[in-house]
């Protein structure tokens, strides 16, 4: 019997598919963004921020990680994560659910699964939300050290100055780390890329290369939106990326992140279940919070006692090892899996990434930048510039649309030629279907003659099997079995017209009922069907709406820019 799955596995992980496969995700990003990035130029120029900074905390240098005002605070968390998470987890899961006919359960929305109880996974998600800590503590004193400042400093709040946080921005970062990175987090972006994200690449790509594909794109969305929070931020993500000794922080805290969500995509691809990620990623926030705070408070009256907790946390875990080594084997299996990169996808990975990037956050955000700016006052450009740039964004969203939803790959796999009137098989062409063709034929034949007498308004002309469709072609004299992905209508129109031709030049044979193996003709119909294949379907109706709307939509984008 064929091995089915390795067939369909060599399919899904072609080039084309691979790259259609990040257009994809680029595609929702590039679509999410831009709403995104006018809502927030909108807030920005109504002054909407000031009222909820000045309803708040009310004090500069309160609120975020690096003591950033509370504005900052508001627009990653209400504006950006819940409207670009949202919008985007939405619409990719609408494409994956109506395209591919995925369930939630796919997806991971699941409290436990056949391998996992809620209470395993959430034991081994505050296990590896402890690991990560320790991680992050690491990476924090490596960073301190390379800036030649002690590294104690890392354990505990401190500003720019080394001065310690009063206990109200303490307050400020308490509520931060448990709300916005505890549960606002985790739940907006880790909802996205593990639920979605991540399970569209593992379709696509080995498990290994679909976790460091997610890791990366994670790692990029953090560095570029969160860690680095200022209105200039392509110059900032130019600058850190060309002078990684200068901002040696960055890249060490950069790599701590990007070990850490590995370990968070792995833990997902073990269980199949995102209440894992999520709570390490809550204990990871909430916790590391915790005892910054509390180093913070008692730095200056336990001195070197701020090793304690650390000490502690690292005991725990090492105990842990001892009782339950199971509890670890993600950290294996992330190990095991690396082994997929092999020696010529590490190329093509950072080749994607770079597709990701540039589609996803660069072009938009080159967008806003020159938005920001022009309205600031800080730059004066052409009156024609930002209309142009915004044209060429929608005309860029309306091809990638075209390309991500009119991808469907369709392949027939199994062809059968039968004789209408003996029902028996002339050729065929056997890859996935599980008996002989005799049989098939004959099943086929007796579900037509049930079907004629049930029927009056035509024909059975296709039947679902699971994920694949038959599609049933009636001739004068024989009729065409067919075992594809999809009933496409390019595929359907191809069989009938070989089909028809061949009963045209071959009607004196088959009107006779002589049927001998090893025909030529009958051969060569069987394998030219088997041969079909359709990648991009896009039917004239979408070619004209597409076209339409390029032309008419980006003219008007254009003029009322200019207005």
């Amino acid at each position: 019997m064929p091995d089915n799955n390795s067939k369909i596995a060599s399919r899904e992980s072609t080039g084309l598919d691979q790259l259609v496969q990040i257009l994809e995700i680029s595609f929702i990003f590039l679509f999410c963004f831009s709403l995104i990035a006018l809502i927030d130029t909108t807030f920005e120029s109504l002054k909407l921020y000031e009222g909820i900074a000045n309803l708040w905390l009310g004090e500069d240098n309160v609120g975020s990680l690096d003591g950033g005002n509370w504005e900052a605070i508001v627009r990653v968390t209400f504006i950006f994560n819940f409207l670009l998470f949202g919008f985007s987890l939405t619409f990719g899961t609408w494409i994956r659910r109506t395209r591919d006919k995925w369930t939630w359960k796919r997806f991971g929305y699941a409290f436990s699964t056949n391998d996992y109880s809620f209470i395993s996974l959430v034991r081994r998600g505050i296990l590896l939300g402890l690991i990560a800590m320790i991680i992050f503590y690491i990476a924090r004193m490596a960073a301190m050290l390379l800036q030649g400042v002690d590294p104690l400093y890392a354990f505990v709040y401190v500003t720019s100055n080394l001065t310690f946080y009063t206990p109200k921005q303490l307050n400020a970062e308490y509520y931060f780390g448990f709300v916005e990175m505890g549960l606002i987090w985790p739940i907006s972006a880790g909802f996205f890329f593990f639920a979605y994200n991540y399970t569209s690449l593992r379709e696509r790509f080995p498990q290994g290369v679909a976790n460091v594909l997610s890791t990366l794109f994670y790692v990029f969305y953090l560095q570029f939106f969160f860690l680095i929070p200022n209105p200039d931020k392509i110059n900032q993500f130019w600058l850190r990326l060309s002078n990684p000794s200068e901002y040696s922080t960055f890249w060490v805290m950069s790599l701590a992140l990007l070990i850490i969500l590995y370990i968070n995509f792995s833990a997902f691809a073990e269980t199949k279940s995102i209440i894992l990620p999520f709570t390490m990623n809550f204990v990871l926030n909430v916790g590391t919070t915790l005892l910054q705070a509390i180093n913070t408070l008692y730095f200056n009256s336990i001195g070197l006692g701020v090793l304690v907790l650390p000490a502690i946390l690292t005991a725990t875990i090492m105990g842990w090892w001892i009782i339950s080594r199971k509890d670890f084997s993600t950290l294996y299996y992330g190990l095991r899996d690396l082994r997929d990169l092999g020696t010529h996808y590490p190329i093509r990975v950072f080749g994607l990434l770079a597709i990701f990037i540039l589609l996803s956050f660069l072009f938009p955000g080159i967008i806003n930048e020159v938005l920001y700016y022009s309205t600031t006052g800080v730059i004066v450009l052409p009156k024609t510039v930002i209309p142009l740039l915004y044209t060429g964004n929608f005309i860029l969203l309306i091809l990638l649309a075209i390309v991500v939803l009119t991808y469907e790959p369709t392949k027939v796999w199994d062809v059968l030629l039968i004789s209408k009137r003996q029902g028996i098989p002339i050729s065929s062409h056997i890859e996935l279907f599980e008996t002989d063709d005799v049989l098939i034929s004959g099943f086929f034949t007796a579900l037509s003659a049930v079907d004629e007498e049930l029927s009056k308004d035509g024909g059975l002309s296709a039947i679902q099997r699971g994920d694949r469709v038959i599609i049933i072609e009636e001739g004068v004299l024989t009729k065409v079995i067919a075992l594809a992905d999809r009933d496409k209508d390019t595929i359907r129109s191809a069989i009938q017209k070989l089909h028809r031709r061949y009963e045209a030049q071959n009607v004196d044979r088959l009107s006779k009922d002589i049927f001998v193996d090893g025909v030529k003709e009958d051969n060569e119909l069987v394998e030219r069907i088997s041969d079909l294949e359709v990648t991009f379907e896009v039917p004239q109706q979408t070619r004209w709406i597409g076209t339409i709307s390029v032309l008419v939509a980006s003219l008007t984008i254009f003029l009322v820019g200019l207005l």
